[in-house]
């Protein structure tokens, strides 16, 4: 699930929260990096549920989680390389991590702009 600057506000928010408060219950074990359009598997500790928000240049991801499975990343969810911030919040508590998407080596679409011209083009 993916918005706009509220959802981004509300992150803002959940990361002052998690530098007050941290859990030993559940953990976060996000990979150092990660190649962007790679699928990845991040394993949780803990038990119960949570919610998973991620916030980098161009994404902004929510995901309710059960504690103790591993959360699952496909080819689409992280495809912008730089830095990214993963926040997990229970009920009382949350707990953040940062982590790097870099470039993937094979690029997975090529965008092309053409600027129009008077000149007759075939």
């Amino acid at each position: 699930m993916k918005s706009g600057i509220p959802f981004l506000c509300a992150v803002a928010m959940l990361l002052i929260q998690a530098a007050a408060a941290q859990s030993s219950e559940s953990e976060l074990r996000f990979p150092k990096t990660v190649e962007a359009g790679t699928p990845f598997s991040v394993p949780t500790a803990g038990s119960g549920e949570a919610t998973l928000y991620i916030v980098g240049p161009g994404d902004a991801i929510q995901r309710k989680i059960k504690l103790g499975e591993n959360v699952n990343f496909g080819i689409d969810d992280l495809h912008n390389a730089g830095q990214y911030i993963a926040v997990l919040t229970t009920g009382s508590s949350a707990q953040s991590t940062q982590f790097a998407v870099v470039a993937s080596r094979k690029p997975s679409s090529v965008g092309f702009l053409a600027k129009p011209s008077r000149l007759p083009v075939n």
